[in-house]
């Protein structure tokens, strides 16, 4: 990089062979369609990027499955990321900020378990799903349902198919 540094260089100096092959392009096309060429170009790589940072987000939501204390931290190291770049790339495409999204993932496992397993106490559902306590999950249920999980739980009957399918 240093050797690049406030350099001008050609590009086909960098060794590249789709570049030759652009140049020549390039040159034989007219104004207008250059821009299409360079354009063209430019979207396929975007493309490309795109799907580069889906595939290094796909661990770290892997992990909120199989892990219930999972931290912010934890999720940016897998994806390879920074905390900030991480945040920035997770609400860019999964829609929501990392943060709402493992509360999403920690109401969505509870509606799982207390759909798939009998569960005696809710405090127990609460600690099996990364929530402090029960107070923590009674005000999460209360956000997201608008019901405690005991009036949850009386009123409809939980069902989530969120951690069964693979």
């Amino acid at each position: 990089m240093s050797e690049l540094y406030d350099s001008t260089i050609s590009l086909c100096d960098l060794g590249l062979p789709w570049i030759k092959e652009m140049e020549e392009e390039l040159y034989l096309a007219s104004r207008d369609h250059r821009l299409t060429l360079l354009e063209t170009y430019f979207i396929k790589a975007l493309a490309e990027n795109r799907l580069f940072n889906i595939q290094r987000l796909i661990p770290s939501i892997d992990l909120l499955k199989k892990e219930t204390e999972t931290t912010l931290s934890s999720m940016a190291e897998i994806s390879c990321l920074s905390p900030k770049q991480y945040k920035r790339i997770f609400q860019e495409y999964i829609g929501v900020n990392p943060k709402e999204f493992i509360r999403i993932q920690r109401f969505q496992r509870a509606l799982y378990l207390l759909h798939t397993q009998s569960y005696h106490q809710l405090q127990h559902v609460a600690f099996d799903c990364g929530y402090y306590d029960l107070s923590h999950m009674n005000k999460e249920f209360k956000i997201f349902s608008g019901y405690t999980p005991g009036e949850y739980l009386n009123h409809c009957k939980p069902y989530s198919d969120y951690f069964s399918i693979d």
